[in-house]
């Protein structure tokens, strides 16, 4: 339950599940090393529940290699049909390899576990299991992260903008009063090296064009035609770049001829 609901956050960190892991130790130990015992020890409990566990595992390690290989082949077919820009079509195509070692390992243990399923040796699925995880936790955290990590992170982003903006000179963002937008402020201001001030209403925003007339204005996707109705052809005459900032999509005004 921790898994999976602290999975679905957006913002996730291996850390919010740390208290659970004492817990799952303290439930889970005793019986493991009692379901695992060499058949010569004491009667150990029914071994049903550790080879469902096995069967499952299998299954799922079938699934994602399936899926990792498809992905793997498929790298140029997303990219154009997605329409991706050139640094996220550069990481998906970092993530062939990674990918691809993920389906070998993926279906090489699917094989591994469902033999020793099918065979009921519980003590050799408990140890297949630990030995899988170990291999694809490293294979994901050192190979697949690093490589899908630009699509995550505001630092093409901040590229962009330390490129075309002076040390100096501020950067507005307007990303709305309930979005977080303190967040992506600091991410964007850490990757650009440059001072981004977060706007989260319309006064705000019209007084930052008047002080500071050519600096560049992030506007967060959506917001514009609410942010400066009803001058719409203003803002749209002043659109000089579309930004993705990790998942979030902004757009870039010029503010040198506002009013």
């Amino acid at each position: 339950v921790f898994l999976v609901f602290l999975s679905l956050a957006s913002t996730k960190r291996q850390i919010y599940l740390l208290p659970a892991y004492p817990a799952a130790a303290i439930l889970l130990g005793p019986w493991l090393a009692r379901v695992g015992r060499e058949p010569a020890d004491e009667p150990a409990p029914a071994p049903r529940h550790a080879r469902v566990a096995g069967w499952t595992f299998a299954g799922l390690m079938a699934l994602v290699g399936i899926v990792a290989l498809l992905g793997g082949i498929a790298a140029d077919p997303l990219i154009v049909r997605f329409g991706l820009e050139p640094f996220e079509a550069d990481a998906v195509r970092a993530m062939r390899w990674p990918l691809t070692a993920l389906a070998a390992v993926s279906l090489a243990a699917a094989a591994w576990v469902g033999t020793l399923c099918y065979q009921r040796r519980v003590r050799g699925v408990l140890r297949s299991v630990t030995a899988t995880m170990v291999v694809v936790l490293l294979l994901v955290g050192v190979e697949a992260t690093p490589a899908a990590e630009p699509v995550k992170s505001y630092a093409p982003a901040g590229a962009w903008l330390s490129s075309r903006v002076a040390a100096d000179q501020p950067v507005g963002m307007v990303n709305g009063s309930e979005d977080h937008g303190w967040r992506k402020m600091g991410g964007i201001s850490y990757y650009s090296g440059r001072h981004v001030m977060l706007l989260e209403s319309r006064r705000a925003t019209r007084r930052f064009l008047r002080r500071h007339p050519d600096s560049p204005l992030l506007v967060y996707e959506g917001l514009a035609e609410e942010t400066f109705a009803p001058d719409e052809s203003w803002w749209r005459r002043r659109v000089v770049h579309e930004l993705r900032a990790g998942r979030y999509h902004y757009l870039v005004l010029q503010g040198s001829a506002a009013e």
